[in-house]
């Protein structure tokens, strides 16, 4: 068996939980998969996308995966973490925490903080990417070769 080359745990988990979540929706025969992201999620991944990968993107609200038949939706993309929180507090909906033994030291948490420190600056920070993702256009970006890539 081949060994996998992941640049951190957190790649080969997510890649482990998104095909768990495909296989036992196919088995249920379910079609849809609605996950949890929220509006922090979106601006924490393009900012890691930024800081660590040097592109300028995100996950989609809505898409659907060809090889498995599966729709992916995230019905509170475009909400706040403190939001939902507040609300599951009101309803006294269950919480469950990451049991991740890495979250503490993952590039998620820094970049969460990061996020929390410029707030103070830019509250509007998480709405202001939200809103770029939402306009992105392939004419904006700049042509190959300009940064001797």
């Amino acid at each position: 068996m081949k060994e996998r080359d992941e640049r951190s745990p957190c790649s080969l988990c997510a890649n482990m939980r998104r095909g768990i979540l495909a296989n036992s929706s196919k088995e249920l025969g379910c079609g849809v998969i609605a996950l949890g992201h929220h509006k922090d999620d979106a601006a924490e991944t393009v900012l890691m996308n930024l800081f660590y990968g040097g592109r300028f993107k995100c996950f989609h609200p809505h898409l659907y995966m060809s090889r498995t038949g599966i729709r992916v939706i995230r019905p509170f993309v475009y909400v706040e973490e403190r939001r939902i929180r507040l609300e599951a507090e009101r309803l006294a909906l269950p919480v469950i925490s990451s049991c991740c033994p890495y979250g503490d030291k993952s590039k998620r948490k820094s970049t969460k903080e990061i996020v929390a420190s410029l707030e103070k600056e830019i509250p509007e920070l998480k709405s202001n990417i939200a809103h770029a993702l939402r306009h992105l256009r392939e004419n904006e970006s700049w042509p190959k070769g300009m940064l001797n890539e």
